[in-house]
C-alpha cells in the first residue's frame, strides 16, 4: 500500500542562496509555489527529501533514488554513462523504463529519479547514506566516471524540472529513454531553450523485488556500519569535554570539508560551538574561517550569506533545544581520533580537568616564588620527564640526592598526578616482574610494574630502602635495575611461575629522591655500569630572616599544591609538542663535544676503586685496587638525552649552551662524594690545588685529602706531584695536583660560567672520613680483593 507523505514538508529556494530559517512548504503546495516563481532567472529548487514537520534535522526523511551525472569537459561522457546506468537498472534489477525518470539538468548535464515505492522504502533518518550506499555499489560496477556522489546529504537541493538554468538560460526538461540515448547533448541543449512538458505518463509505481532486495542490502550495510560506530563511540554529547575542542572538532575545522559535506560540516560546527557557549556573531567568523579550509573546486564557499543564514539556524536550534551533537555525528565521523580522545582516552580527561598550559617563564615565576631554592631541581625533573617524548630514546633515571628535610620530596610532589606518570612510595626491583607464589599468571599480569610504566615517568620519594639493602640483596636488586632501565623489558626466572617476563619497547623516565647514599652503592654502580645518574640537592642552610620570610607566606600545603598545579600546566603546554624526531646534524658541534668531555669525566669520577692510605715509621703508604672504568658511550647517550629534554621543555629542538648546565650539574653529583668534591675544589683552584689547601679549605686531615687527590690521580684525571707540607708533628708528605691536559676545558673561564662554581660544603667529606673508618675495620685483603696494586710515599 502506497505511503502519503503529501503532508510532509519539503525546502524551497529561489535561487542556490537558501534562506535561513528555510522557506518550508507542504509537498502539496510545491505546484502553486512554482508558478509563483516560474519566472525567475536565479534557479528554482526543492529539497530532494521530505521531512516530517518545518525542521529539516529532525526525524526521518524520504525521497525518491536519485543520480546526478555531469562532466564539464565532455557532457556527452555524461549522457553516455547515463544511458549505461538505465540499462543496467532495467536489465539487472527489473525496474521498468517507464518509471525511470530522465532530465536534462540545463547546463551539462543528465539527472535520473525512481519513484522510493520501487526500492519498497519506508522514511528513515539514515536514507540518505543508503542512496548513498547504492549508488556507489553502480558506479564501481559499472566503472562510472561522471557519477556525482557528493549529493547525498540530508538538505540536498534539487533543480526543479521545468524551471530556467541561471547561468545557461535553458530549462530542465524530462527525457526519454530513446532521446537520452539517440541524441547528442548538443541536440538536447536545443530542446531546453524553452519548457517541456512530460513525454509520457508514467503508471503507479510499485515495489519490485529485485530492488527491494538491493535496497535491503544496502539498509542492513549501513546498519551494520552503525552498530560497529554505537559500538565504538560512547553515546555523549561532545560538549561536555570543557574549553578544549575534541580531536575531531579540531579537524575537521583546520583540514576543511569537500563540496559534499561543506554545509553539513558548517551546521555541525555551529551547534557544536553554540553548545558551546559561543555567541552567534563569534560562530559566525569561526564559519568564515572554516570555509577558507573547504575545497573550492566546482563551486565556491560561502556564497552570499550562506554561512551566516546555517549559524543563524543551528544558534537557534541549540537554543530552542532541537539541535545537540554527538561522537556519531555524520560530519566527524572521518576525523575520530579515539587514542587521543577524552571519551576514549582517560589520559586525555585527565589532561584536560589540569587547566590552561602554560609556558616555561609563567611555570618558572611560580616556583621560583614558593620554592625558590628548588627551581632549579624541578626543572632538571621536568627534562628527565620530557625525554619521554623523544624518538628512540633510551630510560634515564635522575634521583635527586641530599640530607634530609633539603626539598628533595616537595620537589618530586610538584609532578604528582601528572597523566604520563606512575607514583610508587615504597618500591622494590623485584616488583617489575613478579613471581608471588600466592598469585595466579593472570594477576600476577595486573601487578606488574613494568608494564605499568610503558612511557611513562616512575616517581619514587624515597630509595633509601633500596640502597640500605644487605650488600648481597643489594648486588641482586641493582642488577635487576640495570636491566629494566636499558628499555627492552625484563625477563625473569622462578620454580613456582617459570619464565615470566616482558620484551620489547619498555622506554621510560624516573624521578626519585634519597639520602646520600653509601659507597658500597658506589661500588656496586662501577661493577654493573650506572644507569642511575644524581643531582645533589643544594646543603645551604636559610638564615633566621629567610625562614621568617618564609612563615609569613602561604602554608607549605598551599605553596605545594599551587607549584603542583602550574608544573602540570606547563607539562601539558610541554606534551602538545608531540613525538620528538630528533636530528642531531642540528646541534653545533662545540655542544656535542662539550657533551662527550663531559661523559668522559663522568665514567672516570664514579670508577670503580678502593684507596686507602696508611702511614707507619717508613712513612705514607698507598693501597689501591684496580680500577674499573666503563666506556663512556652510555653516559654520552644518556646526558646528550637530558640536554635534549631540557631543551624540549624550553620548546626548542636543537641545543644550545643553555642545555649544558643541567648536564653538568648532574655529571658532578653522579659519583662518590670525595672524589667529587676534590674535584670540584680543583676546579674551583682553576685546575691545581694542594694538599694544604684541602686540608685549610675542606676541614678535612692530611690523609683524608691525599686519599682523595690519590684517587683522582689512579683514575686519570689530574697528575700529581710530591711537595712537602709543615705540619705540628714536622715536615710530611704532601701533594699539588694539577688537572689533566685533556680535562682543561673544565678549569676555563667559559665552563665557570655554564657551571655557576657551586659552594663546597665540608660536610661531605666528613662523610668520607667516616666511610674510612668503616674501610679501616676491614682487612686489606677483602678490601682489595680481585686485585691489590701499592703506591709508597
Amino acid at each position: 500500500m502506497r505511503n502519503n507523505y503529501s503532508n510532509w514538508f519539503i525546502e524551497v529556494s529561489d535561487s542556490v542562496k537558501r534562506e535561513s530559517p528555510p522557506d518550508m512548504i507542504k509537498v502539496t503546495e510545491l505546484n502553486s509555489w512554482f508558478e509563483i516563481h516560474q519566472n525567475s532567472d536565479r534557479g528554482l529548487y526543492s529539497s530532494i527529501y521530505r521531512y516530517p514537520n518545518e525542521d529539516p534535522y529532525v526525524g526521518g526523511v524520504i525521497s525518491d533514488f536519485y543520480v546526478d551525472l555531469d562532466c564539464e569537459k565532455n557532457p556527452d561522457r555524461a549522457r553516455k554513462e547515463a544511458v549505461a546506468l538505465v540499462k543496467t537498472l532495467t536489465k539487472d534489477y527489473n525496474i521498468p523504463e517507464e518509471i525511470i525518470r530522465i532530465a536534462f539538468s540545463g547546463m551539462k548535464g543528465i539527472s535520473i529519479t525512481i519513484d522510493h515505492e520501487v526500492f519498497g522504502v519506508e522514511a528513515q533518518a539514515d536514507l540518505p547514506l543508503i542512496w548513498k550506499s547504492i549508488i556507489k555499489y553502480l558506479v564501481s560496477k559499472l566503472n562510472l566516471k561522471t557519477v556525482d556522489t557528493k549529493v547525498y546529504e540530508r538538505r540536498r537541493l534539487w533543480r526543479l524540472l521545468g524551471s530556467k538554468h541561471q547561468k545557461s538560460k535553458l530549462y530542465k526538461i524530462p527525457l526519454t529513454f530513446t532521446e537520452l540515448e539517440k541524441l547528442r547533448i548538443e541536440e538536447i541543449r536545443k530542446k531546453a531553450i524553452r519548457p517541456r512538458p512530460q513525454p509520457f505518463v508514467a503508471p503507479q509505481a510499485s515495489p519490485v523485488p529485485k530492488a527491494v532486495s538491493l535496497f535491503q542490502e544496502h539498509l542492513k550495510k549501513i546498519e551494520g556500519w552503525k552498530q560497529k560506530r554505537k559500538e565504538s563511540f560512547k553515546d555523549s554529547d561532545i560538549t561536555s569535554l570543557g574549553k578544549e575542542d575534541p580531536p575531531c572538532v579540531q579537524k575537521l575545522f583546520e583540514q576543511g570539508a569537500g563540496e559534499d559535506m561543506r554545509n553539513l560540516s558548517l551546521f555541525q560546527l555551529a551547534v557544536y560551538w553554540s553548545q558551546k557557549g559561543l555567541s552567534e556573531e563569534e560562530i559566525v567568523k569561526l564559519g568564515h574561517q572554516f570555509a577558507k579550509h573547504c575545497k573550492q573546486d566546482v563551486s565556491p564557499f560561502p556564497e552570499g550569506e550562506e554561512i551566516e543564514k546555517t549559524v543563524h539556524s543551528a544558534y537557534q536550534g541549540v537554543q530552542d533545544g532541537r539541535y545537540s551533537l554527538g561522537c556519531s555525528s555524520e560530519a566527524l565521523a572521518a576525523f575520530c581520533d579515539r587514542d587521543n580522545c577524552p571519551f576514549f582516552n582517560p589520559l586525555r580527561q585527565q589532561m584536560m580537568k589540569v587547566g590552561e598550559p602554560i609556558t616555561y617563564d609563567e611555570w618558572r615565576e611560580v616556583i621560583t616564588k614558593n620554592f625558590p631554592d628548588l627551581w632549579i631541581y624541578a626543572e632538571a625533573c621536568a627534562s628527565t620527564v620530557a625525554i619521554l617524548l623523544i624518538k628512540d630514546a633510551l630510560p634515564f633515571a635522575l634521583v635527586l640526592q641530599g640530607v634530609p628535610g633539603c626539598g628533595k620530596s616537595t620537589t618530586l610532589s610538584f609532578f604528582d598526578d601528572f597523566i604520563h606518570s606512575h607514583r610508587t612510595d615504597k618500591f622494590t626491583p623485584a616488583s617489575f616482574v613478579s613471581h608471588a607464589p600466592q598469585k595466579s599468571e593472570q594477576e600476577l599480569e595486573k601487578v606488574d610494574l613494568l608494564p605499568k610504566l610503558k612511557h611513562k615517568v616512575l616517581i619514587t620519594s624515597d630509595l633509601n630502602p633500596l640502597f640500605g639493602l644487605i650488600p648481597e640483596r643489594l648486588k641482586e636488586n641493582l642488577s635487576t635495575l640495570t636491566r629494566v632501565l636499558d628499555g627492552r623489558g625484563l625477563t625473569t626466572e622462578s620454580g613456582i611461575h617459570g619464565t615470566r617476563g616482558y620484551s620489547g619497547d619498555y622506554m621510560f623516565t624516573w624521578i626519585a629522591a634519597t639520602t646520600p647514599i653509601p659507597y658500597t652503592v658506589w661500588n656496586l654502580f662501577g661493577n654493573l655500569g650506572a644507569r642511575m645518574y644524581f643531582y645533589e640537592v643544594g646543603t645551604e642552610r636559610k638564615t633566621v630572616d629567610e625562614h621568617l620570610a618564609e612563615m609569613r607566606k602561604s602554608t607549605y600545603r598551599q605553596r605545594v599544591e599551587e607549584c603542583n598545579e602550574a608544573t602540570l600546566r606547563f607539562l601539558k603546554n610541554v606534551w602538545q609538542t608531540g613525538e620528538v624526531n630528533w636530528n642531531p646534524k642540528e646541534d653545533p658541534e662545540e655542544i656535542l663535544r662539550r657533551i662527550i668531555q663531559l661523559a668522559q669525566l663522568l665514567v672516570r669520577l664514579r670508577g670503580k676503586v678502593n684507596v686507602a692510605v696508611k702511614e707507619d715509621y717508613s712513612g705514607e703508604k698507598t693501597y689501591y685496587s684496580t680500577p674499573t672504568i666503563e666506556h663512556a658511550d652510555r653516559a654520552r647517550e644518556a646526558l646528550y638525552n637530558l640536554a635534549k629534554g631540557h631543551a624540549i621543555i624550553l620548546g626548542r629542538k636543537q641545543l644550545t649552551m643553555k642545555d649544558l648546565p643541567i648536564a653538568i650539574e648532574v655529571t658532578l653529583s653522579s659519583a662518590p662524594y670525595d672524589r667529587v668534591n676534590a674535584f670540584k675544589y680543583l676546579l674551583r683552584k682553576e685546575g691545581s690545588a694542594t694538599t694544604s689547601d684541602l686540608m685549610r679549605d675542606l676541614k678535612c686531615s692530611r690523609r683524608t685529602a691525599i686519599r682523595s687527590m690519590k684517587t683522582l690521580e689512579i683514575l686519570e684525571l689530574v697528575d700529581l706531584e710530591k711537595t712537602p707540607i709543615e705540619t705540628e708533628a714536622g715536615t710530611r708528605t704532601g701533594y699539588t695536583m694539577q688537572l689533566k691536559e685533556e680535562f682543561n676545558w673544565f678549569s676555563s673561564r667559559k665552563f665557570r660560567k655554564l657551571w655557576g662554581v657551586k659552594k663546597i660544603e665540608p660536610k661531605h667529606i666528613e662523610l668520607s672520613e667516616r666511610t674510612e673508618v668503616v674501610e679501616r675495620l676491614t682487612s686489606f685483603e677483602e678490601m682489595f680483593k680481585g686485585g691489590e696494586n701499592r703506591v709508597n710515599g
